[in-house]
């Protein structure tokens, strides 16, 4: 169950090429992610596209250099088994000649938290008589 939540406003200029896409860091502590919350306001009309990467490495949508093209829409998407180290960056390109801006949140955890971390109920009938 996500604890934090982590927000970010990223604009990608106007003018980014796909073959040169625009990058910037949406860096968090170590975190498990539970879920992920992105907001594209109206505007791109399929000139802008993004990707959640992680050293440059697509990681949302998984296919290298691939994007997520949306206008107008609030995706969120609950997820499990993504990197925890917190190194995330947002990747994109403009064609438009506006700049566009996404809202990103990061529903997470905290590492090694104890309601994250299983806990051992058993005991035998010395530990109760102690």
């Amino acid at each position: 169950m996500a604890r934090e939540l982590w927000s970010f406003q990223v604009t990608i200029p106007a003018g980014t090429a796909v073959s040169a896409p625009f990058t910037q860091s949406t860096t968090i502590p170590v975190r498990t992610p539970d879920a992920v919350e992105i907001i594209v306001p109206p505007g791109p009309s399929g000139l802008m596209g993004f990707a959640i990467t992680m050293g440059g490495v697509n990681v949302i949508p998984v296919a290298p250099r691939t994007f997520i093209v949306t206008d107008d829409e609030k995706i969120h998407w609950p997820i499990s088994s993504l990197p925890d180290s917190g190194a995330w960056e947002i990747t994109g390109y403009n064609v438009d000649v506006f700049d566009h801006a996404i809202y990103l949140r990061w529903l997470v955890d905290v590492v090694g938290t104890p309601e994250s971390t299983p806990v051992d109920l058993t005991w035998t009938l010395a530990d109760l008589s102690s």
